[in-house]
């Protein structure tokens, strides 16, 4: 028995490292709404009707669960669950998103659930249940590298008069099972990040408290 769950366990991670295969185990990342997606900048319609947002606790010393989230013609308000970064290996771009074909070198995802809901898992159940914030990074020359001690969302989320310009889009959970049930809004204005910071991201953990995740 021990051989047996052994090599479905093998199996598994050899199907869930190649996102073509997922849909074999996970239906739903099969679907039309799968995300992440490819912006084309040409074929996006402009709606000035969306509102700004309004982040609520996120210039405290970070409990991320303390974080709200309203405004950007959300449905209700949302509690931040989790953030975490997607990069590449060895320096290469490695966001998750990409603009007219364009990867960047890093990911910021700040995961958020409507209330009242109390977990992701019963956020999934409802179409607008998560709204995700997505920031791209780009490498700025002479950046030198900041110390944060006492992490806050505030250090890397621009001013809210920075944040006007937006893409929206229905989709996904970007991993398995890829439940459609986000609400992904990806912020046109990027944020600044050291070539040293791209090469060695874990140097990222030692600078925000937790709690946190990265994706690799």
């Amino acid at each position: 028995m021990d051989v047996i769950w052994i090599f479905v366990w093998i199996s598994l991670l050899s199907c869930c490292s190649d996102p073509s295969h997922w849909a074999a185990l996970f239906p739903s990342c099969g679907g039309l709404r799968q995300s992440p997606i490819n912006i084309v900048s040409s074929k996006v319609h402009v709606n000035s009707a969306l509102p700004p947002f309004d982040f609520i606790g996120h210039t405290n010393t970070l409990n991320i669960t303390s974080v709200r989230l309203t405004g950007g013609a959300l449905p209700g308000h949302y509690r931040a669950s989790q953030f975490h970064f997607h990069w590449g290996g060895n320096g290469n771009p490695g966001s998750e998103h990409t603009i007219d074909g364009e990867r960047f070198p890093m990911e910021l995802h700040i995961v958020h659930i409507k209330e009242p809901y109390g977990t992701l898992a019963e956020a999934e159940h409802d179409l607008a249940g998560i709204a995700l914030l997505g920031f791209l990074f780009e490498v700025m020359k002479r950046r030198s590298t900041t110390v944060i001690p006492n992490f806050r969302l505030s250090d890397v989320i621009p001013s809210s008069r920075e944040l006007h310009n937006y893409y929206r889009y229905v989709g996904s959970i970007t991993t398995p099972g890829c439940e459609q049930a986000v609400t992904w809004t990806l912020f046109h204005k990027t944020l600044a990040i050291s070539s040293r910071q791209v090469r060695k991201p874990e140097f990222l953990k030692k600078r925000i408290s937790k709690p946190w995740r990265t994706d690799g």
